[in-house]
Parts: structure tokens; sequence; C-alpha cells
């Protein structure tokens, strides 16, 4: 029995289909997942590279401008949370299923530390309804996590 053929013009068999789909759910979880968690490893690899280089950018180049705002301690908890939560992409990313927290850690970086940052730099006080909202995420990321964990 042979399947129709495929637009490319290839054909396999039902036994060929039958190995390829015996071979496919042999993987501990699929490729398309490993693309998923590949991706979530290199979020979280670039976004703790870029902690410590905001971390080492705010120690050094921007001392001034964080001093005359009284603005260190912003930047360390920006640098701070931002750095954890792409450690804690880097841990996701060895468990399957964890797309939603990743975005929901993603997120909080950009919202929370994000904001601190700019206040930090600018003292855009505007900003302070923004950095709960980033707060919240990393919340809604952790309860996911102990809730629903997903582990296999």
């Amino acid at each position: 029995m042979s399947f129709p053929k495929p637009s490319r013009g290839v054909s396999i068999t039902s036994r060929e289909f039958t190995r390829m789909t015996a071979a496919r759910n042999a993987l501990p979880f699929s490729v398309p997942q490993q693309l998923s968690n590949l991706f979530l490893f290199r979020v979280g690899a670039a976004l703790c590279f870029l902690a410590v280089a905001l971390g080492a950018f705010g120690a050094h180049a921007l001392r001034e401008t964080l001093d005359a705002h009284r603005a260190h301690a912003i930047w360390n908890t920006a640098v701070l949370y931002h750095f954890l939560h792409g450690l804690a992409l880097l841990v996701l990313s060895l468990y399957p299923g964890h797309r939603l927290v990743g975005a929901l850690f993603v997120a909080g970086i950009a919202l929370f530390s994000g904001s601190l940052y700019v206040l930090a730099l600018t003292q855009a006080t505007w900003l302070g309804p923004i950095t709960p909202v980033g707060g919240l995420c990393f919340l809604a990321g952790w309860a996911c996590l102990i809730f629903f964990p997903a582990l296999k």
C-alpha cells in the first residue's frame, strides 16, 4: 500500500512510514520540541550574556550617571532579576513543555528589568506602573512551574 505522492514527487510505502514513525517516537521528545528547547537555551544564554554586560557597563561606564541619579540599587536590582531569570531559561530548556513559562520570563525581563534600566538612567517616573507588570510575569511563570510542572 502506497500513500499519495506529496507535491515533491517523493513516495513512501506503508512499511517505510511505519519505520520512520517508530524511529521518531523512540526519541524522548519530538524534533520540533528539540528545536524549541534549543531556541529557549539560546535566548537564555543571550539574556545572561546581556545581564553580565549590563552589570559591567553599569559598574564602570555608567558609574557617573548612576551616581548622579542615585540609582545604583535600581540598576543592580534590574541586573539581578535579569540574570536570575536568564539562568532559569537555561534550566527550562532542559525540560520540554515550558514555552509559556519561558515567554513569561522573557516578558518579565523586558518589562521589569527593562523599565528599571530606563528608570535608573533617565529618572522617568512614568515607568512606575510598568515595573510591577514585569514582576507579575515573573510570578506567573513561577506559579506555572509550581502548578503545571510538565516534567517527563
